[in-house]
């Protein structure tokens, strides 16, 4: 049944929470109405204005990146390295965007100025979105970079950092391979990809960041003194293939990728047990196992095909990748996991005496040299071949009869 309202109770029903109709005067609710008409265009109004603001400093903002372009033009018309044609070519990749998450003017496209040797006077674009490649240029000085580059910055041509004034964001790699010394070295504070610095031969001067989104390359250094390191390597891997002693050397906690030190001979002061490696291990200069202290654990391969004797070696319990120990010609004092993700890499065992594999090896179980089957029991189970390219005929076919069910990958 349908409520019955009095004239009275209909108006208190309709009225808004603040609003009083009075249905009773009806040039008092014209005059209501009238207001509230002249406060919703003072509002469209307002955000009319907004939107004509926004878009003059946009446009604005897209005209600065064009005259920077034009003025970069100029400069290029004028220096000579490259022909009219050529600075033509070199412009026409670019392209002003309006980036709306950052109300900026981003200039998109790669700009390739391989040939410039100098670039005193040279203004760059404020903010280029993709490579930025000056690898021939010999000195900063005067040199004007973007504050922000969206992909890699190659500078290799540098000795120097003189009057380098690096952006504060590189999305990418950044390319300083030919420096041989930090010294005024400032480095962005954000950049994803590869630091290549493997022209340092000394870590003096060299302030890294805290922690990495890529990877560093300073296989160039010999010592790791005054090296300080960042805490993680999230993404990336770290590449001292230069360094001879483990001295001074202190590794981050955790390095997502790779961990290159193939330049070690010896273990000493090398402890890899507090660091966690995402990738691959490679400590194919040592030649003893002596002092060496490993990870419990390593997802990708470990390379120790230094290694002459296994006197000393602890591997880990659980290794993901493939397993080098390609110069061992004895299996004594060699004590395997009882499974490896990957392969397994023996190539210079010429007897199995001693040999225990593996329950389970993932990839290639490699034993090239091996000329004997004696004492060799296989593996229940091997994801890859088997290289047994040594033994004879008589023999291989003995272990194909024994294991038929790794028959078929006997070569």
């Amino acid at each position: 049944m349908s409520e019955i309202y009095t004239p009275r109770q209909f108006q208190d029903a309709i009225s808004p929470e603040g609003v009083h109709i009075d249905l009773y005067n009806t040039d008092h609710l014209r005059a209501q109405l009238q207001a509230q008409q002249a406060e919703g265009g003072d509002i469209l109004a307002q955000a009319k204005s907004e939107l004509d603001d926004k878009a003059r400093e946009r446009q604005a903002k897209i005209q600065v990146a064009q005259a920077q372009i034009e003025a970069m033009e100029q400069w290029l018309a004028q220096d000579g390295t490259y022909t009219p044609q050529e600075v033509q070519e070199i412009v026409a990749e670019l392209k002003v965007e309006y980036d709306l998450e950052t109300n900026e003017a981003v200039v998109k496209g790669d700009l390739y100025l391989h040939s410039l040797t100098s670039a005193d006077g040279l203004t760059l674009p404020n903010s280029i979105g993709g490579d930025l490649n000056l690898h021939s240029l010999t000195s900063a000085d005067g040199l004007t970079l973007p504050n922000s580059i969206g992909g890699d910055l190659n500078l290799d041509g540098l000795t120097s950092a003189e009057h380098l004034t690096l952006p504060t964001t590189v999305g990418r790699d950044l390319y300083l391979a030919n420096l041989i010394s930090a010294e005024h070295l400032t480095l962005p504070t954000s950049f994803s990809g590869i630091l290549s610095l493997e022209g340092l031969t000394s870590a003096e001067h060299l302030v890294l960041p805290t922690s990495f989104s890529g990877g560093l390359n300073l296989n160039g250094l010999t010592s790791a003194e005054h090296l300080v390191l960042p805490t993680s390597f999230s993404g990336g891997s770290l590449e001292l293939d230069g360094l001879t002693s483990a001295e001074h050397l202190t590794l981050p906690t955790t390095i997502d990728g790779d961990l290159y030190l193939d330049g070690l001979t010896s273990a000493d002061g090398l402890d890899l047990s507090g660091t966690s490696i995402g990738g691959s291990l490679e400590l194919e200069g040592l030649t003893s196992a002596d002092g060496l202290t490993l990870p419990n654990s390593i997802d990708g391969d470990l390379h120790l095909d230094g290694l002459t004797s296994a006197k000393g070696l602890n591997l880990p319990n659980n290794i993901n990748g493939t397993l080098a120990l390609g110069r061992l010609t004895s299996a004594e004092h060699l004590t395997l996991p009882t499974s490896i993700g990957g392969g397994l890499w023996l190539v210079s065992l010429t007897s199995a005496d001693g040999l225990t594999l593996p329950n389970s090896i993932g990839g290639y179980l490699n034993l090239r040299d091996l000329t004997s089957a004696e004492h060799l029991t296989l593996p229940t189970t091997i994801g890859g071949d088997l290289g047994l390219v040594s033994l004879t005929s008589v023999d291989k076919q003995a272990l194909r009869d024994k294991y038929p069910q790794l028959a078929s990958k006997i070569i």
